[in-house]
């Protein structure tokens, strides 16, 4: 009621206010989902997965595929966390540096253990320790590839980056599966 009967030029600046906090409110709830997408809570990896990579094409102007090989089986979720930032990292610097026009992403479970793999057929680098490297020069670039690495220590696992100049990109991570992570999941 108050709203009506306020002067015309109020009413504007009042709607303009209102639209820059549905704004906002949208902004830090699209925030909050990239922190910790709902998806990967809900369902599990395999559909965060089919979810990144349907909005790859957004994020890096290039399109991505996702095979996955052998018996999904779900796990403990700060492993499934760790593995889902790690090879979101890996498609977003291919995206950025690649130059490739597609990446693809395999995970392929076995009983004991999953290989996680962003590849792409870029323009490739040459690859250093990216502890070494991070520390070494810490402006020589981003923190991706540093970042991607702590995240695999983190859960017991094994980054190992493929590349050389025109042959493109593999990054691969190797993760054990203890029978804890798989029944914490259960």
């Amino acid at each position: 009621m108050l709203f009506r009967s306020a002067p015309a030029a109020l009413r504007r600046r009042l709607a303009y206010c209102k639209s820059c906090v549905d704004e906002m409110v949208e902004w830090t709830r699209s925030a909050l989902e990239d922190l910790r997408p709902t998806v990967l809570d809900e369902l599990g990896l395999v559909p965060a997965l089919h979810k990144l990579v349907r909005e790859m094409p957004l994020m890096a102007s290039f399109s991505t595929e996702l095979r996955i090989e052998g018996e999904h089986q779900a796990l403990d979720r700060e492993l499934e966390l760790a593995v889902f930032r790690i090879l979101q990292e890996a498609l977003l610097n291919a995206g950025k540096h690649s130059g490739a026009r597609s990446a693809e992403v395999r995970l392929a479970y076995a009983t004991d253990h999953l290989r996680a793999q962003v590849m792409d057929r870029g323009q490739g680098f040459t690859p250093r320790n990216p502890l070494q490297n991070a520390r070494a020069e810490p402006r020589a670039g981003g923190f991706g590839l540093l970042i991607m690495e702590e995240r695999a220590i983190a859960i017991g696992a094994l980054l190992h980056v493929d590349s050389a100049p025109g042959r493109g990109t593999t990054v691969t991570l190797e993760v054990e599966l203890p029978a804890e992570a798989l029944a914490r999941a259960a």
